[in-house]
């Protein structure tokens, strides 16, 4: 901290001379000079001001806007906009066999309906309704490098907004300004920069190969200054790859009709009548059963008569499920011919 000071300085006068140091008449001897400093002091003022959180009376709107920042800097792994909508608090992904980006709607919004949002792209809806399920999807997103930034609308939203059962995304693309301004870019994935998942390192298959590039560009600048701008983008996408799956096919003693190896793989064993002492293990009659709350079966398939009368098999993409199709007989009358499952 520097003192801020003044200096003053005078000349003292000796009077008229004679003798010593005379300078004649009327002049003036130099004498020693006094210097006097005046200190300030100095005060050092903290000013802290704090503002009162205000309330906002307009509407009752809540919501997140995702601005150029956020857009530019975190990662998109399939370049999607869409799945910046979870920055927004309250907004979940659907957990079924569609994760997003599927439709672009598919995400529950403060425990609302997943599927019902809308998306505007500069004010003009870009979704579709499905008219029976009643969920929306969405028709076209611009790149992420053309979107300035969006904002998830949630929860008693105005009037001016419909079209949805939960959320807006009211998304506003990037303009044109005075000067010219443009980008290109490249976003690539390749098979020797992923991991291998866990079932394929167990069953020795290597990582498939995959090959994706993202590229464009974009530009923008005035057509008359201050008054009219344009912006334009492109975005390509070439994706070429392969992949791998994992799915239980029927043992060669399936195949013959024996399926004793169910009861086996699930821990069981077989009584006198044939019957697994594991429910899991067990082929029941699929007529067979009540319902109180749950499927109770009754009827099951000896394992030693379904050997007999199994005459065809169909299998689905699972080890535990297979579907036999069975031909009974007077002999061993398990199922009426009139319940034939069908072909």
């Amino acid at each position: 901290m520097a003192l801020i000071g003044e200096v003053h300085a005078a000349r003292a006068i000796h009077g008229q001379a004679g003798g010593a140091g005379q300078a004649g008449e009327g002049g003036y001897c130099d004498g020693p000079v006094r210097r006097h400093v005046q200190h300030v002091r100095v005060a050092e003022v903290v000013d802290v001001r704090a503002g009162a959180v205000e309330l906002q009376t307009e509407d009752a709107e809540t919501g997140q806007v995702v601005n150029r920042r956020f857009i530019n800097d975190l990662p998109l792994i399939d370049r999607n906009i869409e799945t910046l909508t979870s920055l927004a608090p309250g907004v979940t992904e659907m957990n079924d066999s569609c994760p997003e980006p599927c439709i672009g709607t598919n995400f529950v919004s403060n425990g609302s309906r997943g599927a019902s949002a809308d998306f505007l792209l500069d004010g003009a809806s870009a979704t579709n309704s499905e008219p029976n399920g009643g969920i929306t999807s969405v028709t076209y997103l611009p790149s992420p490098e053309a979107v300035e930034e969006f904002k998830v609308q949630q929860t008693n939203f105005s009037a001016e907004y419909g079209f949805s059962g939960a959320s807006v995304v009211n998304v506003v693309s990037r303009s044109g300004s005075n000067k010219f301004h443009g980008s290109v870019y490249e976003f690539f994935r390749d098979d020797s920069l992923d991991a291998n998942d866990w079932f394929s390192n167990h069953f020795g298959d290597p990582i498939p190969p995959l090959r994706r590039h993202n590229y464009g560009g974009t530009i923008g600048g005035p057509i008359i200054k201050n008054r009219t701008f344009f912006f334009f983008d492109y975005d390509g996408l070439t994706r070429t790859g392969l992949s791998t799956a994992n799915a239980g096919l029927p043992s060669d003693a399936m195949r013959a009709g024996d399926f004793g190896e169910l009861c086996a793989a699930e821990g069981g064993t077989f009584n006198g009548s044939g019957r697994c002492s594991t429910d899991a293990g067990q082929i029941w009659d699929p007529y067979s059963g009540t319902f109180n709350g749950t499927i109770t079966r009754t009827t099951f398939i000896p394992a030693c008569a379904a050997c007999r009368i199994v005459s065809g098999m169909r299998s689905r993409s699972s080890s535990r499920y297979i579907t036999a199709t069975f031909a009974p007989t007077k002999r061993n009358g398990l199922l009426p011919a009139k319940k034939r499952p069908p072909r």
